[in-house]
């Protein structure tokens, strides 16, 4: 394995939101606007059922999937934080800290459902501030990194990009058995604008944000700032199961059909491809 960070001078900060109960429904930070109000949302939000989905494909697939890229993850060059709500039960909040504990480049920050979290982020990353380039990124807590994405992201992690963002359409989708075990398959996927990996590149006193969630809906962020896309690689595995957002509103069949339609991967070249522990088959 390489030990040499990816890019010399960089500094690499990821944020995973986890189940934030949000009051606020702008910058896509709550999903109340499906629910129509706070309460009906948060008894979604802390479904014991859904919570377990999630903590069981963080555990297996987000996790793992950071923690063993191709350079070697560590705190002299990169940062993991994952929010979530202050309102979080407790035994799922004990075992966030425990999957997180091992790793020394992670940490928990909690958020309240009156405050910003996009301001929460501002604070993580204020030391970083005064670098001469510094990254943030984004990954949903169910979704996974190639193990290659460290390698992948390296070259835009200089000062001739700062102020640009980096996106990542090429990747892999892997559909959640009915029993949330594991992926009954897994398949090809192209998704422009994904917001898997989305990376927002920043340097001291020259780039008009410091963080990837001031940019906005994924989907339009070209139309705030110069945005690259590298579809060259697979670089991510996006879990497709129903207790995520888009399951939710669009409905788990309408959802699913959008990824069975690329050419499935066999297991040994998943396992090749991602570092994830989650069950694949056939």
């Amino acid at each position: 394995m390489d030990t040499t960070n990816p890019a010399a001078s960089s500094f690499v900060h990821a944020f995973v939101r986890y189940s934030i109960l949000s009051a606020r429904n702008e910058g896509g930070w709550s999903g109340a606007r499906q629910d129509g109000d706070l309460e009906t949302y948060r008894q979604r939000l802390f479904d014991p059922q859904r919570l377990a989905v999630h903590a069981h494909l963080f555990e297996n697939v987000t996790l793992p999937s950071i923690a063993e890229q191709t350079v070697e993850v560590g705190a002299s060059w990169f940062r993991l934080t994952v929010l979530t709500s202050t309102e979080l039960p407790e035994s799922h909040r004990d075992r966030l800290h425990a999957a997180l504990a091992p790793l020394g480049w992670a940490e928990l920050r909690e958020v309240s459902p009156t405050q910003d979290p996009s301001k929460v982020v501002t604070e993580a990353i204020e030391p970083l501030t005064g670098r001469d380039v510094y990254a943030t990124l984004r990954i949903d807590d169910d979704d996974g990194l190639a193990r290659t994405f460290m390698a992948q992201l390296a070259p835009y992690l200089t000062p001739a990009w700062a102020g640009y963002a980096a996106a990542f359409p090429s990747g892999a989708a892997g559909l959640l058995d009915q029993h949330g075990n594991g992926f009954e398959e897994v398949r090809h996927a192209r998704w422009p604008y994904s917001s898997i990996g989305l990376t927002y590149v920043a340097a001291a006193g020259n780039a008009p944000y410091s963080h990837v969630f001031q940019l906005g809906p994924h989907r339009r962020v070209d139309e705030r700032i110069p945005l690259v896309t590298d579809g060259r690689e697979c670089a991510w595995i996006r879990s497709i199961h129903w207790a995520q957002e888009q399951s939710y509103t669009r409905g788990l069949e309408k959802h699913r059909r959008q990824y069975s339609r690329g050419e499935p991967i066999a297991a040994s070249e998943v396992r090749e491809r991602f570092p994830i522990t989650i069950a694949c088959g056939p």
